[in-house]
Parts: structure tokens; sequence; C-alpha cells
């Protein structure tokens, strides 16, 4: 499956632009996702984040990268464990589980660059955050055996 098939199988959400830098923080994004937004910005992504740890494609309160974004930010608002404090909602739900398992597939988490964090931690950030809004341990156990089990720091 190509990123623009799996990111036209997500639900759709109309994003009202409320926002800005209080949802958005660390961000992910797998090998290919890094490309795209390189071609897009026609310069490659700092791995820091701002002082308030917002996302640092954010510029005036809104993302420089949005016909581009990543899965993490296209899921934004579309599962329950992250969903929009503004009130928007997608056209249909995804499950805690079916986001998890997207990140997953999209491209093993250890091979994400992981903007704003250390990569192992950030493997266990993430198992634990999902862990915390009710993924299920049979999916958490996926993700464990599929990142963790050969991590090589």
């Amino acid at each position: 499956m190509t990123l623009d098939e799996l990111y036209a199988s997500l639900p759709k959400i109309e994003c009202r632009q409320l926002c800005g830098a209080t949802a958005c923080g660390p961000i992910q994004f797998s090998p290919a996702e890094e490309a795209r937004i390189t071609r897009y910005l026609g310069w490659k992504v700092n791995p820091k984040t701002t002082a308030d740890n917002s996302c640092p494609m954010l510029k005036h309160g809104l993302c420089r990268i949005y016909p581009v974004r990543p899965l993490i930010c296209r899921l934004w608002g579309c599962v329950p464990m992250l969903r929009c404090p503004h009130g928007c909602e997608p056209d249909r739900w995804l499950t805690n589980d079916e986001g998890f398992e997207l990140l997953i597939y999209l491209g093993d988490l250890r091979t994400m660059r992981w903007v704003g964090w250390g990569r192992q931690s950030s493997v266990e950030g993430a198992i634990a955050f999902a862990k915390r809004n009710g993924v299920t341990p049979s999916m958490l156990d996926k993700a464990r055996s599929k990142l963790l089990v050969e991590w090589d720091p």
C-alpha cells in the first residue's frame, strides 16, 4: 500500500484550525514521509522542537506541511485517544487499536524519525500512551514484539 492509498483510506475530518500550538507537539514520521516533507519544503526538517515543545512545522499557529503531513497528524481527531479538543469529528471513527496498528504498519516505529524525543524513549512512550488510552493488550503485545524485541540502541 502506498502512502497515498493509506492516507486515502483514513477518515476525513474538517479541521477548524483552532488547535494551533495547543495540540501539536513532538511528531513522528517514517522515512518515506520525511522524504515527502523534504520535497514539499525544499529543505530537511530540523529534529528539534520549539522551547514550548510544540511542533516545529507550525507557523503562526498553522501547519506548514498540511498537504503532506505525516500519519500521526492525519490520525489526530480520528481516534478516541487523539480526540480533537475543539469538537471536530471525523466522518467515521477509527478505534484506538486501528490507529495504533496503522502507526506500526507504516514504518515500524523504530525507523521513524521522532521530532523532539529520543527514539527508544519514544517507542516506549508511544506504547505507554496507547496503553493509558485503551489500546488492547493484544495490540500492545504486537507492538512490543515488533518494536522492542530486536531493539538495538
